[in-house]
């Protein structure tokens, strides 16, 4: 039933969705709010399923994500509206880089179809990336109403976490998702862009932001990730400090002594729950994840192009890397370290187009933030500065970036980060024409 649900949604409301919003700016709004909502939902199907396997992908995954982005795809090409669609954005060129060592690695792997897998997710992020950019490329006034969906999303996290904790007593929330660890990061790397832009002016309503805000880290903590708790303090604390550097007022300060007084407040409340899980970590945890990486140290010091994409659980089970894991087959999961697991499954080479993609909107975001000319668009950055921070840094301790709702919020806010970027480099371009620096009309900004 859900195939031939999904088969009619892609085959009559993709070109109906599309039509609609060529008509109705309303249903642009809607389905802008879906694509950033869909996510979360986890409402998917799964071709050439193997849920047996324990890799980061089981299937070829096709979800509501990518149908509201293909309507939205089609409702732009085929209105006046949406103007100079770009196919490949900035960093796609990074992307392709990451693209071809990707097929290397698939072309070397063990089992070729495990591979393919995980690079159909990374695509669909992709698409994903190409469509919201040349939307609000073409949409610029839709960014705050972007921030609003965001805040909503984790306002829908805090309500399953309050549920789950206090209703059905689960001691380590997971929101909508299907992980804890997975409801910390997604928590991570939206509240520190929200933050950031409550403290450039107020946004309306106020209560959105401050209410999503406040949940985010009730999420966090309920999970009782121990990176999560710290990352998110110093996502937190990069956001507040970079707002700083921007723009010293009265106004920013007061909201920051609030805030970190309830923030506080906060952890003192949770303290004893968070201080054993600190102290009570099981040690064969840490043990197993030094095996891990160990086992992805050796695969990519032996294999140029590693043993293939997603392929790690299943050298680690069925080759002479099993050795890491005793013979254990019970124990052969997937590497909790992102970076050694590419390193693992795609080879140094791999690992370092892998850096080269992600290190490329960081880099971007590092210059764009650092500038102190404050507006909307420069806070945008900083917050994103300080999720892209939180991710990296959880990739430290493990994988969740290859899970789709991780993966699609990060192309989500490469999109918001660079249109920024470029709105921000037309209007300098406008003043400049305007003051006479340069001749003609050489401002290029959105359209």
């Amino acid at each position: 039933m859900k195939y031939l649900i999904f088969t009619f949604a892609l085959v009559f409301g993709v070109p109906i969705g599309a039509i609609l919003m060529r008509q109705s700016k309303l249903v642009e709004r809607i389905l802008l709010a879906l694509l950033l909502l869909a996510p979360a939902a986890d409402i998917t199907i799964n071709f050439m399923s193997h849920e047996w396997y324990r890799g980061d992908t089981r299937g070829i995954e096709f979800d509501l994500t990518d149908i509201v982005a293909l309507t939205m795809l089609l409702g732009m090409a085929i209105s006046s509206r949406f103007r100079k669609i770009r196919l490949a954005p900035t960093g796609s060129v990074p992307f392709a880089i990451f693209l071809l060592f990707l097929f290397l690695s698939i072309a070397n792997a063990y089992v070729p179809l495990y591979g393919f897998f995980t690079l159909s997710r990374i695509l669909r992020g992709f698409m994903l990336y190409v469509v919201l950019y040349n939307y609000l490329r073409n949409a610029p006034e839709r960014i705050e109403f972007t921030f609003k969906i965001l805040a909503v999303a984790i306002l829908w996290q805090t309500i399953r976490v309050l549920e789950q904790k206090y209703m059905m007593g689960i001691y380590r929330a997971t929101g909508t998702f299907t992980h804890p660890n997975t409801l910390s990061l997604y928590a991570e790397m939206i509240v520190p862009l929200l933050l950031a832009a409550v403290l450039h002016k107020k946004q309306k309503p106020q209560a959105l932001f401050w209410f999503a805000i406040l949940g985010g880290m009730l999420c966090v903590l309920s999970t009782f990730s121990r990176a999560g708790i710290v990352i998110l303090g110093g996502a937190i604390f990069m956001s507040i400090l970079l707002s700083l550097w921007q723009k010293q007022t009265s106004r920013k300060v007061l909201i920051i002594v609030l805030f970190c007084m309830i923030g506080i407040a906060g952890a003192i409340k949770a303290s004893d729950s968070i201080i054993e899980r600190f102290l009570k970590a099981p040690k064969s945890s840490e043990e197993s994840r030094n095996n891990f990486n160990a086992a992805a140290h050796a695969m990519a010091e032996e294999k140029i192009f590693g043993v293939g994409l997603n392929n790690y659980p299943y050298a680690l089970k069925n080759t002479e890397y099993a050795a890491y894991i005793n013979y254990v087959e019970a124990e052969a999961g997937v590497c909790h370290h992102i970076y050694w697991l590419y390193a693992g499954e795609t080879g140094y080479l791999g690992l370092a187009s892998f850096l080269l993609f992600i290190g490329s909107f960081y880099l971007k975001a590092l210059r764009f933030s650092v500038k102190r000319r404050p507006d909307l668009y420069r806070a945008a950055g900083l917050g994103i500065l300080a999720s892209y921070t939180a991710l990296h840094l959880h990739g430290f301790t493990e994988w969740v970036f290859r899970q789709s709702a991780i993966l699609y919020l990060f192309f989500t806010l490469s999109a918001i980060l660079i249109v920024c970027i470029e709105i921000s480099r037309g209007r300098r371009k406008n003043r400049q024409t305007e003051s006479g620096n340069i001749p003609g009309d050489a401002a290029d900004g959105l359209q």
